[in-house]
This record gives structure tokens, C-alpha cells and sequence, in this order.
């Protein structure tokens, strides 16, 4: 606002006063400052033709981003060199040039130590990159000094889940209280997959029995999480997972985990094909029944074509096709900002069971 009132000043012939104006704007923090409008920028040229400061020239970078200039905005930005002392403009210039990233949001954080955002975006940049030890160190500080920071939390609880940590993941997000809000699955979703990693790891050791205490724990949705438990859930991953353990401790009750998964698709067809659907599949082969008809629907239906193509691999006894497979990545889902993307969450369940021998192709028919 001073800014364009010291152009206005200087558009109408009243120099000394744009100039005063000007030193005045430049003196003012730059927090909560974000111009965004065309006409913003007409103001700011003009004063980078009297006044050279990084200020203007970060100030004329938000616009040019507003406006989808973005080589002009990255030209201005990478201009300001070191010089700002003000940790939102490392995070700005850590979003638009990919090669100084990891080194802004350093930067970012050397400046605010005490602040949690750089350290949460220093985290977020090393889980892209899977530097999860990383990611722990940028994030186990700062969640001490703001305990209640959910967002500090989830993304801890993430780190946890991705190093192993599963007990310590656990404990965490039994304390953490995550605002509801709309859209707000991931606190539920990494509890649900700590405790599955946790009963796979305990599978491992053949302690059936806290296998399936962690597979009822991933059931559960914890109120302190931000979600409600929907009216209708797609548990067929905790079913074949119990389905396992049963064989082994309580062989009684593997009929009945065996039939809801066989029959899912029978009453819930509103849910999204994915690899949930390939535990119906497998089991309906290995008992021997057809599966082509399911398999023909998740082709019609299904959103990510990678877990189609891995399942129709794995029961065509394919292991050169499933070995390649493994390599490759998820489609990112499309989404508008007001939907909730489908994301197959379960295929990499799916592929650890497989390296686990939990899955046999052999037994497919």
C-alpha cells in the first residue's frame, strides 16, 4: 500500500514524497506482505527504477508467480542472491528453482531455528528424495519445542513408519491430536499402515498372536487422528493378513476371513479396483474358482494401471514381468483442490507379502 502510494505521489509530479513514501515501504517488515494483482506490479517496476532492494525484487517475484511468469519471478528471485535475512523468501525460492532447493530451505532454517516451517518443508524435501534419516533429523527437533504441531506429528509419525520405528510411530500418534477438518486421512492412514508393518514384522518372527493385536489396531479409527470411521470400509488387506495368522493359531476361524473377501465385491461394488481386489483374486484362484470376471471389472475400472498389471503378472507366473515391475512408480492421481484423490495404497502391502513369500503364484490355481 505505501508502495503504490509513492507511486501515486510520483504520478503526480510530487517527487520528494514518492521518494519518502518509497524509503518508508522498504523500512517495513516484509512479513504478511503479498502482493498478487497486475496492477501491483506497475507500482513495484517503478520503484526498482528509483530503489534497488531485494525487498522490491522479491515483492515483483510474488506477482510474476501469481501471474504464471515464472521464469521472470526465478530471474528477480535468484538476483536477491543471500542478502534477505527473512526465512519465507528461501521457502519461495526453494519452490521454484529445484536445483537450490535443499540449500534454501537451509538456508531458510538458519535463519529461523525456532520456527517450524522451514523444518517442516526441509523434511518434506528430503522424503521426496527417500532420505528418511533425513527427514527425521530436519523434523525430531522442532517437534519437541511445538509438541501439538500436528503437522510436525504427522509427518514425524511418517518418518517413523518409513525407518521401522514402529512402536516409537505408534506411541506418537496415541498422543498426537490432529484438528478435524475435511480431507484429514492421514493421520488415520499412517496409524493404519504403522500397525500393518508392525504385524508383517511380527509375522516375521512368527509371533501370531501380536501379529494379529497390531492387524485389530490398524481396524481401529482413533478419535485423536481428525477422521470418522465411514459407514462402509475396504479391510480386505487386514482380513488376508488375519486370514495368514489364522492358518496358523486358529485355523477355525479361516473360513470366515476367507468368505468376506470373496464375497467383497458382491455387496460394496462402490469401491474404487485396486489391489485390494488382487486378495480376492488370489484367493478365489487358489480355491479354484474363476476370476475372470473380477479381473475384467478392475481392468474396466481401475484407476492406476501398475497394480492391474503386476496382479495379471503374478497370476500368469510371469517373475521376469513382476521383477521389472517392481521398479516402477505410481501414478500421482489427478485431482481438483476439493477432491480426494484415489490412491492404491495397498500394492505396496501387496509386494512386501510377495518378497515375504506370503504370496505364492504357484498357489494361484
Amino acid at each position: 500500500l505505501v508502495t503504490w502510494q509513492a507511486w501515486m505521489y510520483s504520478k503526480s509530479g510530487f517527487e520528494e514524497r514518492a521518494m519518502t513514501c518509497l524509503d518508508e515501504a522498504l523500512a517495513l517488515a516484509p512479513d504478511f506482505v503479498f502482493p498478487h494483482r497486475a496492477e501491483d506490479a506497475e507500482a513495484l517496476l517503478w520503484g526498482r527504477t528509483r530503489k534497488k532492494a531485494w525487498k522490491l525484487d522479491y515483492y515483483l517475484a510474488l506477482v510474476y508467480i501469481q501471474l504464471l511468469r515464472l521464469e521472470e519471478a526465478c530471474e528477480l528471485l535468484i538476483g536477491c542472491g543471500n542478502e534477505p535475512a527473512f526465512y519465507p523468501f528461501y521457502l519461495v525460492r526453494a519452490q521454484q528453482l529445484p536445483q537450490t532447493t535443499e540449500a534454501d530451505l537451509t538456508r531458510a532454517l538458519s535463519h529461523a531455528p525456532g520456527e517450524w516451517r522451514p523444518a517442516w518443508h526441509l523434511g518434506k524435501f528430503y522424503e521426496e528424495q527417500a532420505n528418511w534419516s533425513a527427514a527425521t533429523t530436519a523434523v525430531e527437533g522442532l517437534f519437541q519445542q511445538y509438541p501439538d504441531n500436528y503437522y510436525l506429528g504427522l509427518q514425524l509419525a511418517r518418518c517413523f513408519l518409513k525407518t521401522g520405528r514402529f512402536e516409537t510411530g505408534i506411541s506418537l500418534l496415541q498422543q498426537l491430536v490432529v484438528l478435524p477438518n475435511e480431507g484429514a486421512s492421514e493421520g488415520r492412514n499412517i496409524w493404519r499402515e504403522t500397525n500393518l508393518f508392525a504385524a508383517i514384522d511380527s509375522i516375521g518372527t512368527a509371533d501370531w498372536n501380536r501379529a494379529l493385536a497390531y492387524i485389530d489396531a490398524a481396524r481401529t479409527w482413533p478419535e485423536n487422528l481428525g477422521v470418522g470411521k465411514p459407514y462402509d470400509v475396504d479391510e480386505r488387506l487386514e482380513d488376508f493378513l488375519a486370514y495368514y495368522c489364522s492358518t496358523c493359531i486358529r485355523p477355525q476361524e479361516t473360513a470366515d476371513y476367507a468368505r468376506r473377501i470373496m464375497s467383497f465385491r458382491e455387496k460394496q461394488t462402490p469401491f474404487p479396483f485396486g489391489s485390494n481386489d488382487f486378495f480376492t483374486i488370489y484367493l478365489l484362484a487358489v480355491n479354484g474358482y474363476p476370476v475372470g470376471d473380477i479381473l475384467q471389472d478392475w481392468k474396466q475400472h481401475g484407476k492406476d494401471p501398475l497394480p492391474l498389471r503386476w496382479a495379471e503378472a503374478f497370476l500368469q507366473g510371469d517373475l521376469e514381468l513382476l521383477q521389472q515391475l517392481e521398479t516402477s512408480v505410481q501414478q500421482s492421481p489427478v485431482a481438483l483442490p476439493y477432491e480426494i484423490p484415489y490412491v492404491d495404497r495397498e500394492f505396496f502391502f501387496v509386494k512386501v507379502l510377495y518378497k515375504l513369500n506370503i504370496l505364492e503364484p504357484e498357489k494361484r490355481h
